[in-house]
């Protein structure tokens, strides 16, 4: 991944290698910190679940978020929280198209059902690899084992 600031985006790089999203839609770079980690499904980062980012999660996220906006239009003051779901699932559609090729999901969000969408295994459940990542991880510290 390059370092420059044209490629970076916040909250993530559209660059990086793989996209960890959790089910509220905060992402993680696996690239900021651990290059080569796109064999791990899911990880657990400060407490949260998080899945690699491939084409039925996807489906799942984009159908639960267009669930999600639907009830929030009959909240009072739903507005500010819909176009903050908007925003936060329209950089993981961005990063999605341009990493993951655009049949494959087509054909997710097709075959998503109801009730692919309520019976979905989520991140940190059922079989699979998962990983923690400990709090060190996450230190502005260059070498988490040394106080500087």
């Amino acid at each position: 991944m390059s370092n420059s600031e044209e490629n970076k985006i916040h909250p993530f790089a559209p660059a990086a290698e793989c996209l960890y999203v959790s089910t509220s839609l905060d992402v993680w770079d696996c690239d900021d910190f651990f290059p080569g980690i796109t064999k791990i499904r899911d990880l657990q980062i400060q407490g949260a679940w998080y899945r690699q980012i491939e084409p039925v999660y996807y489906a799942w996220l984009r159908k639960r978020t267009a669930q999600t906006i639907e009830k929030l239009k009959t909240a009072q003051n739903g507005e500010k929280t819909i176009e903050s779901l908007k925003a936060r699932f329209n950089d993981i559609h961005k990063w999605t198209m341009a990493n993951v090729p655009e049949k494959y999901l087509i054909e997710a969000v097709k075959k998503m059902s109801d009730t692919d969408i309520k019976n979905y295994e989520l991140p940190g459940t059922g079989e699979g690899d998962k990983v923690e990542l400990l709090a060190w991880a996450f230190s502005v510290s260059p070498d988490p084992f040394h106080d500087q």
